[in-house]
């Protein structure tokens, strides 16, 4: 929405962040035999995490790959830091879960 402040609803309220969902996914491998490999390490499976940040109305959407326990991080660490922070200040969200 041109002309709109960040972090700001068409009213001009500053948004919060509602809520973090965090999902992880084990995707399997199309390689042959259901493997891939890259020379040093040989999977059947890569896990990708997902989250997505929801405030006034709208969705933000991230992902990664890593291990299961990445998704565990992110929704017991991460995610109630930035809970109920305005979503224009993503610097500060930064900072924050740098701690």
């Amino acid at each position: 929405m041109e002309g709109e402040p960040t972090g700001t609803d068409p009213a001009g309220v500053d948004c919060r962040i509602e809520t973090v969902d965090v999902h992880a996914f084990e995707i399997p491998t199309d390689g042959p035999d259901g493997r891939e490999q890259d020379g040093t390490l040989e999977w059947e499976s890569t896990t990708m995490v997902l989250v997505r940040v929801h405030a006034g109305g709208r969705t933000g959407l991230g992902y990664t790959y890593g291990d299961v326990s990445v998704a565990s991080f992110v929704s017991s660490k991460l995610a109630p830091l930035v809970r109920g922070q305005a979503v224009s200040s993503p610097p500060a969200h930064w900072h924050r879960m740098g701690k």
